[in-house]
C-alpha cells in the first residue's frame, strides 16, 4: 500500500477553497446592500410632496410648460393669478433667490407646506403651498397655491 504522507489532502483543498470564499463574502453582501440602497433612493427621488414642489420650481426655472403640466393637479395653468405667480417666481430665480421647503402640515391626501424664498437682500417670503396626492403621485395645486401666494404678497 502506498503511503499518503506528503500527498495533498482533498479535504485540505476543500477547506482552502471554503476559506477563500468566506473572505469575499462580506464584500459581496456589502455590494448587494449598497446597490439595493441606491436603487431605493433612485426610485423615491421623485416621490412625495417635497419632490412635487421641487419639480414645479425646476420646471419654472427651465421655462418648461410640459414639465410644469406634469406636476400640477389641473393639466394646464389657466388662471391669471397662477400665471403671474409662475412669472414672478421665474424672475426671482433669475435674480438668485433660494428656495427651501419649511414646515409642513400633512394629511392623508393633502400637504400644506411653507416654501421659504430667501432673497439676496435678506428679505424672506414664505407662502403656503398646497400639494395633493392623486393616486400614487403628489401634485401641486397651482390654483390654491396662487391664492395663498397673493394673500401673503408682498415679501416682508
Amino acid at each position: 500500500m502506498a503511503s499518503l504522507r506528503g500527498a495533498p489532502s482533498v479535504i485540505g483543498n476543500l477547506r482552502l477553497v471554503k476559506d477563500r470564499s468566506r473572505r469575499w463574502m462580506p464584500y459581496v453582501v456589502a455590494g448587494l446592500l449598497a446597490s439595493l440602497t441606491v436603487r431605493v433612493f433612485f426610485e423615491l427621488q421623485d416621490y412625495g410632496p417635497e419632490s412635487a414642489i421641487r419639480r414645479f420650481l425646476e420646471a419654472i426655472k427651465k421655462n418648461n410648460p410640459a414639465e410644469l403640466d406634469d406636476v400640477i393637479t389641473e393639466k394646464a395653468i389657466h388662471g391669471d393669478d397662477e400665471k403671474e405667480m409662475i412669472a414672478r417666481i421665474g424672475i426671482w430665480q433669475q435674480k438668485g433667490v433660494t428656495m427651501q421647503v419649511g414646515r409642513m402640515e400633512r394629511n392623508i391626501n393633502e400637504v400644506r407646506a411653507v416654501v421659504i424664498f430667501s432673497f439676496p437682500n435678506e428679505t424672506i417670503f414664505g407662502p403656503v403651498w398646497v400639494v395633493e396626492r392623486r393616486g400614487k403621485d403628489w401634485l401641486v395645486d397651482a390654483n390654491k397655491t396662487a391664492i395663498n401666494f397673493w394673500d401673503d404678497y408682498p415679501p416682508k
